[in-house]
C-alpha cells in the first residue's frame, strides 16, 4: 500500500484556515469543509497498489453526515467497476479524517455533504488524490473549483426511504450487488439556502412504486434546509443531486432524462469505469 503527498487543487473552503462565512439577511452560513492538513482526508488515504500509468482517471462518488463534532458517519463510497478498492480507499480516509464541521448563525449543525476522490496517474505509474467538494455534475458550469449546497440533516429520515440508502450502507453489501443506483433527483438551492425546481433525472427502474417514491423524494427536498454551495468562496445559486439505492432493486435501466444518463455510469450504471 502505498500512502501518497498529494495536493488539493480544488476548492476546499476552510482547509487549513478556518471555514468561509456565507450570509443572506437572516442567517450566517459555514460548510463543512476537509479539516486541517494532519487529519485531513488527503493525509489518511492510501493509494491502492491496482492503479499504474495505464489507469484511466478514477472517480470515488462520495456521501458522508459530517457532524458537529467534525467526524463523519453514515459514509459510503462508490466507484467504477473494477476499481472498487478506490471507493474503499476513499471511505476509510473519510471515516478516520477529521472535518471542520458546518455552522449556521455560529451554532454547529449535521450536514450531509457530497464529495468526490479522483485518482489520477502519470507516466511513470505516479498516482496522486485529488479531493473535491462535489460529484462534479455541474463542472460544465463552474469548473472544478465549487461546493455544493449541504443539506441539513434534523432528522435521520430526513426524506423518504432514506432509510433504505442508510441500511445499505451499514450492510457492507457492494454497491453492484444491489441494483446501483434507483433514481436520481435534484433541486435547485439558490444563494440563501432556498430550493425549488425539483426534478427527476434518471430512474432505472420500470416499477411504478419506485418511481412514484422518485416523484416523493424529488418534492420533498422544497422542505429541506440547505447551507448554500459557493463558487470561489461566494455563494452561488446551483443544483443539488442526491440519488436512491433500493435494497430490493433490480438493474433495469430506463432513463427519464437522457442527459443526465451518462452522469450516472460515474456511479457504475454505465459499461465500465468512466
Amino acid at each position: 500500500m502505498r500512502i501518497l503527498n498529494v495536493v488539493i487543487v480544488v476548492f476546499l473552503y476552510g482547509t487549513f484556515a478556518g471555514p468561509v462565512l456565507s450570509s443572506n439577511s437572516d442567517h450566517k452560513y459555514s460548510q463543512a469543509t476537509f479539516g486541517a492538513e494532519e487529519s485531513s482526508v488527503v493525509s489518511k488515504f492510501v493509494m491502492p497498489p491496482e492503479p499504474n500509468a495505464e489507469t484511466p482517471e478514477i472517480k470515488a462518488l462520495c456521501q458522508a453526515f459530517i457532524n458537529p463534532n467534525g467526524h463523519a458517519s453514515n459514509a459510503h463510497c462508490v466507484a467504477p467497476a473494477h476499481y472498487e478498492s478506490i471507493g474503499d480507499a476513499a471511505l476509510a480516509a473519510i471515516n478516520g479524517a477529521l472535518f471542520n464541521p458546518a455552522h449556521v448563525d455560529g451554532n454547529s449543525v449535521t450536514v450531509l455533504v457530497n464529495m468526490m476522490a479522483v485518482v489520477q496517474c502519470g507516466e511513470d505509474s505516479d498516482c496522486s488524490v485529488l479531493w473535491r467538494l462535489n460529484h462534479g455534475h455541474q463542472e460544465d458550469q463552474f469548473g472544478t473549483n465549487y461546493s455544493v449546497p449541504q443539506p441539513i440533516i434534523e432528522s435521520v429520515e430526513w426524506y423518504p426511504q432514506f432509510s433504505d440508502k442508510l441500511e445499505w450502507i451499514q450492510s457492507d453489501r457492494s454497491y453492484y450487488d444491489v441494483g446501483g443506483v434507483t433514481f436520481m433527483v435534484s433541486a435547485r438551492v439558490d444563494e440563501t439556502g432556498q430550493s425549488s425546481k425539483t426534478r427527476v433525472e434518471y430512474t432505472t427502474t420500470n416499477n411504478h412504486y419506485r418511481d412514484y417514491w422518485a416523484r416523493e423524494t424529488s418534492r420533498s427536498l422544497k422542505k429541506v434546509d440547505f447551507i448554500p454551495g459557493q463558487v470561489h468562496s461566494e455563494p452561488a445559486a446551483m443544483r443539488f443531486y442526491e440519488y436512491w439505492v433500493d435494497l430490493k432493486s433490480t438493474p433495469y435501466i430506463r432513463p427519464i432524462n437522457y442527459a443526465y444518463s451518462s452522469r450516472m455510469q460515474s456511479l457504475g450504471n454505465g459499461p465500465g469505469p468512466t
